[in-house]
């Protein structure tokens, strides 16, 4: 199974040559930094489970009728094959999936389009249909 530092890279290099005049950014929480420099990134975080990837693009969305605005498309990554979600479709006990999952509930509140996706072809079809509509 790849890294999803690997992941991560993939899907930036995807939307630099797909979507050239798209701006986005990254949390850099997941990146090695010694203690110190972890800990000033810390500080400067409002909390935990941030998403990984922000698409700074607002789109307007008609549906099921109903006029939609997204300020922004923000996804947390996961590897291929990571378990995020139980049979149930509850979302998996784990503590930092469930962590990431209630951060992306409360930006959905505010006006994101905010999700998890698991692994590149995830990840490019949602950006694909939120950026062409």
């Amino acid at each position: 199974m790849a890294k999803e530092k690997n992941l991560h890279l993939a899907v930036c290099d995807y939307l630099r040559m797909q979507y050239p005049s798209v701006i986005f950014t990254s949390d850099m929480s997941g990146i090695r930094v010694s203690i110190g420099v972890a800990i000033q990134m810390k500080k400067m975080r409002s909390g935990n489970g941030v998403p990984d990837l922000i698409i700074l693009e607002p789109k307007i969305v008609i549906k099921d009728g109903e006029t939609i605005q997204y300020n922004a498309l923000l996804l947390e990554l996961k590897r291929e094959g990571t378990r995020v979600w139980l049979k149930d479709g509850s979302v998996t006990t784990d503590p930092h999936i469930s962590e990431q999952y209630t951060m992306l509930n409360e930006l959905n509140k505010r006006g994101y389009f905010a999700t998890i996706v698991c692994g590149f072809d995830e990840a490019k079809a949602v950006i694909d249909k939120y950026l062409r509509q």
